[in-house]
C-alpha cells in the first residue's frame, strides 16, 4: 500500500525533463557575481541538459518543454564567448563553439542523424569544462592534499644516517 502511494507521487518523465532544463537555464543565466565560475556553471547546465535527454529516452526535448528548451538553447549559444574567455586557451575557442553548438542542438532538433554524436560531444564539453575548473581550483589552493601526501611520504621514508641532508 505504501509503495503504491510512493509510486503515484513520483514525478512524470516530462516533469523531470522540464525541471532539468529549468536548472540548466538558471545556471546559464546566472552572472559572474553569483559565486559559481562560468566554466562550472556551463558544465553543470550541460550535465542537466544531458540528464533531460537520458530521462526522456531521447525524445524531442523541444516537444516536451518548448519554451524552456528554446531559452536554454539560446543561453547555451550565448555562453560561448564567455566560456572561451574563461578557458583562456586551455580549450580552443573553436572547440568550445563546436561543443556548445552540439549541446544546443539537443534542445532544438531530435530528428537528427547525429543525435548520438551530439550527446557524446555535450558530455565531453561538460567533462572538459569541469576538469578545467577543478584543476584550476586545486592549483589556486597550491595543491594542499598532494603536497601533504608528498611531505608525509618523504617523512615516512627511513633515513640513511651516513648521507648528508640537503
Amino acid at each position: 500500500m505504501q509503495l503504491a502511494a510512493a509510486t503515484s507521487a513520483t514525478p512524470s518523465r516530462d516533469h523531470i525533463v522540464r525541471d532539468r532544463l529549468i536548472i540548466a537555464a538558471r545556471f546559464l543565466s546566472a552572472t559572474d557575481d553569483c559565486g559559481v565560475p562560468v566554466l562550472q556553471r556551463v558544465s553543470i547546465a550541460t550535465q542537466n541538459v544531458l540528464e533531460a535527454v537520458y530521462v526522456s529516452g531521447n525524445v524531442d526535448l523541444a516537444a516536451v518543454a518548448p519554451d524552456i528548451a528554446r531559452v536554454t538553447a539560446t543561453l547555451l549559444s550565448r555562453s560561448a564567448p564567455h566560456v572561451a574567455d574563461a578557458a583562456d586557451g586551455k580549450i580552443l575557442p573553436e572547440r568550445i563553439y563546436f561543443l556548445l553548438g552540439a549541446a544546443s542542438g539537443l534542445l532544438t532538433n531530435q530528428q537528427d542523424p547525429f543525435i548520438e554524436d551530439r550527446i557524446d560531444y555535450a558530455a565531453m564539453l561538460a567533462a572538459e569544462l569541469a576538469m578545467l575548473h577543478h584543476s584550476r581550483s586545486i592549483s589556486d589552493r597550491g595543491f594542499p592534499m598532494l603536497r601533504t601526501a608528498r611531505i608525509n611520504a618523504m617523512l615516512a621514508e627511513p633515513r640513511d644516517p651516513d648521507k648528508l641532508l640537503n
